[in-house]
């Protein structure tokens, strides 16, 4: 696939993932489960987001623009439904302005260790001699 053809598939994924968030924040405020309202989100949202992001890493050669589509929107719901319910829970737990400021700095800080550790991956294995792993899949 040319790299227009990927680049155009992240933009009209990202402009139909537009109506996503507020119909899972709907969602979201009208669910009562004896788990809680968030628990049950993020439980739905982490195999989605697990199974996209690993057919993404490992697609198959030759891999079709409705390939490409259907597992980025996969994925894009899943971190959706992971991000909100993630977020929401957190605002709920804290109970103060303060709270909440410190609960987000510390969410913040620890996405950009994450992203960091994940784009060392490919530095990692070519410092250690890992030669047989395909360093974009394993940071997937």
């Amino acid at each position: 696939m040319s790299l227009a053809v990927v680049g155009g598939a992240f933009g009209l994924v990202r402009l139909m993932d537009i109506w996503l968030d507020p119909v899972i924040g709907l969602g979201m405020d009208r669910t009562r489960t004896r788990f809680g309202r968030y628990r049950v989100w993020m439980m739905a949202g982490a195999p989605v987001l697990i199974v996209s992001v690993y057919m993404l890493y490992n697609a198959p050669k030759g891999a079709t623009l409705a390939y490409l589509v259907i597992w980025l929107l996969a994925m894009y719901l899943g971190q959706s439904i992971m991000g909100l319910s993630h977020s929401a829970w957190a605002a709920v737990l804290a109970k103060t302005y303060e709270q909440r400021s410190k609960i987000f700095g510390i969410l913040t800080a620890v996405g950009v260790i994450g992203s960091l550790t994940a784009l060392a991956i490919p530095i990692l294995l070519e410092q250690t001699g890992v030669k047989d792993v395909n360093p974009i899949q394993a940071i997937g």
